[in-house]
């Protein structure tokens, strides 16, 4: 028996030599006319990206399209020179301010070369398996064990639908990534080719609280009890929250992403995940922000658990957490409770990621709440964030599932209100110099 499985892990070693290249020689896998898919931040790999920006500049690919969720240094550095455009053409499905810019810059050529893709983000792997055709799908991964697996670190997303989708796998190992436990393998078997480095993963640093992220998360916080699952973003106000969580007990993490503030409740023992009622004693998650620190907790402790978005994500799966409570932010809200988290005048701003999934799979929790949690004004209190209706914005979240509102001048909960009750609650989270504004377009719109 011994050796029988000598001789499959000596396959696997023997395997694993045989598909090892340099990025250079793995990058000849992508030619004119294909489909790339990039893997969610982190997992993006940097020695190959840098090779594939010199064999773009060699000249032999004059048109490739490029799929992926957003965009950490590397990738800035690399397929977002200018020298590749208009033969880049890219499918984001997440903005941030580099593709921001990268489409202004492509207003400025008068040719696109940057769209958004809409999708909730349970629901990605499952546009990536059933309605794109992915000729190659390049990621970073933990070095390969025993059984003959790589670890896909602090992201699970979308790579394992990606990687069993995709024509050519090619993997870019690196000593540095963490092993995450849970769903979060692939097989040397599935990967074409292979290249190694050691670059630190990207760190993501804390943004800073203002006064009103405090007023914010104070009105939250008055709703987290003991054994509360948490569902959390990133950003100043949910670094407050984190804070005055500290004397709470038992809470639990069932959530989009895995970030700073809880990695040090979890330390603290604040959260334990004792008393849920989905994967007791686990931390579930599906992305990562944070530090190299962050990322050596993590590594191969058994009590963090990295999922795919299709389960995380799914608003079923949320469900089956009692008291579960999800904190997201959003551009605007109209009268209605129409909720704008992805464009400012028309135009794509941000994605909806898994909002919607967390909004239902919260409200469907016994004893489960969602908050929307944003500043009543932006540009320094000149633009109201609560209007009278979105106009020519999208409306990421339907009225029907919007819960809590929270702003520094209050906290509204739209379940079960009139249309006209709604109006007059979300009026009154205004900050005082639009409410009378607010009112008489209200009573314009038949609303009260």
């Amino acid at each position: 028996m011994c050796f029988e499985i000598n001789n499959i892990v000596n396959t696997y070693q023997q395997a694993y030599i045989n598909k090892r290249v340099t990025p250079t020689e793995a990058v000849k896998w992508v030619r004119n006319g294909q489909r790339l898919l990039l893997p969610y931040s982190i997992s993006q790999p940097p020695a190959l990206l840098h090779a594939l920006n010199e064999h773009l500049l060699n000249g032999s690919i004059h048109q490739l399209e490029v799929y992926y969720m957003r965009s950490p240094e590397a990738m800035q550095e690399t397929l977002f020179s200018r020298k590749h455009y208009p033969k880049i053409h890219f499918k984001a499905f997440g903005l941030t301010a580099f593709d921001r810019a990268l489409r202004e810059y492509s207003d400025e050529l008068g040719t696109k070369v940057i769209d958004y893709v809409p999708s909730h983000f349970s629901e990605l792997e499952r546009l990536i398996t059933e309605h794109f055709d992915i000729d190659i799908f390049m990621l970073q991964v933990a070095p390969m064990d025993a059984e003959g697996r790589f670890n896909l670190g602090p992201c699970g997303t979308y790579n394992k639908a990606a990687a069993a989708k995709a024509k050519v796998v090619i993997a870019e190992v690196n000593h540095h990534m963490p092993i995450v436990m849970g769903d979060n393998f692939i097989h040397v078997n599935d990967v074409h080719c292979l290249v190694e480095q050691n670059t630190l993963l990207t760190n993501y640093p804390s943004r800073p609280a203002t006064p009103v992220d405090y007023a914010i998360a104070e009105q939250i916080h008055e709703h987290v009890h003991d054994g509360t699952t948490l569902q959390l973003g990133v950003g100043g106000m949910v670094d407050v929250l984190t804070d005055l969580l500290d004397h709470h007990n038992d809470l639990g993490v069932h959530s989009e992403l895995m970030t700073p503030g809880f990695i040090r409740l979890i330390k603290s023992g604040v959260i334990n995940g004792s008393q849920k009622t989905l994967h007791r004693n686990k931390h579930v998650f599906t992305a990562c922000f944070g530090t190299e620190e962050m990322y050596r907790f993590m590594h191969k402790n058994p009590d963090f658990m990295a999922c795919p978005a299709s389960y995380v994500n799914d608003p079923r799966v949320i469900a089956q957490n009692k008291h579960m409570i999800s904190v997201n932010s959003i551009i605007e809200v109209d009268l209605l409770g129409q909720i704008n988290c992805e464009t400012i005048a028309g135009r794509q701003y941000n994605n909806v990621g898994g909002q919607n999934d967390f909004i239902r799979g919260s409200y469907w929790s016994p004893g489960g709440k969602a908050f929307l949690a944003f500043h009543s004004t932006a540009r320094n209190g000149k633009i109201s964030r609560i209007v009278p209706h979105l106009g020519s914005n999208v409306a990421s979240n339907s009225r029907n599932d919007t819960h809590y509102l929270v702003t520094e001048y209050g906290m509204v909960n739209l379940k079960g209100l009139s249309t006209s009750e709604r109006a007059r609650a979300i009026i009154k989270l205004a900050a005082p110099a639009f409410r009378d504004s607010l009112e008489e377009a209200a009573k314009r719109e038949h609303l009260i």
